[in-house]
């Protein structure tokens, strides 16, 4: 079985608002501007065919949907609200860590979250180093 990464896109397709940080005696100061959704796409191919796996995140909610091949995999449920202070929506993000382990034609693919990125495993090798180096050969 031959596993080959073909590219990998990072696009903020939300409104564009500005991030403001608390500072001393709580004034508002604001650091920069930010989407308030973004989409990774990963594109792969395993024996010849191709797949699309992309994930959709939304910093204001905190919901995340996975979607393989135009059909939706998985979506949360529950929002996090009560743990997103209204000034930083990264922390919030940040805070809920993120996995999500599905498989196709018999691949182990992980979706993991690093800190405020994402990345996207397949048989637990990291598909940024497959990109760069080509090609894997499952046996």
């Amino acid at each position: 079985m031959t596993i080959k990464a073909l590219s990998f896109d990072v696009k903020d397709i939300g409104a564009t608002v500005k991030r403001y940080y608390f500072l001393i005696q709580h004034l508002l100061y604001p650091t920069a501007d930010i989407s308030t959704k973004r989409q990774y796409t990963w594109r792969l191919s395993i024996d010849g065919k191709e797949h699309v796996v992309q994930l959709m995140i939304s910093y204001l909610s905190g919901k995340r949907r996975v979607i393989h091949n135009g059909k939706q995999i998985y979506i949360n449920q529950k929002y996090h609200r009560e743990l997103k202070p209204q000034f930083n929506f990264l922390f919030s993000i940040m805070l809920t860590g993120f996995q999500f382990p599905f498989s196709v034609e018999s691949n182990m693919l992980n979706i993991i979250q690093t800190g405020d990125k994402y990345e996207l495993r397949i048989n637990n090798n990291v598909f940024e180093h497959l990109l760069a180096k080509g090609e894997l050969v499952c046996p």
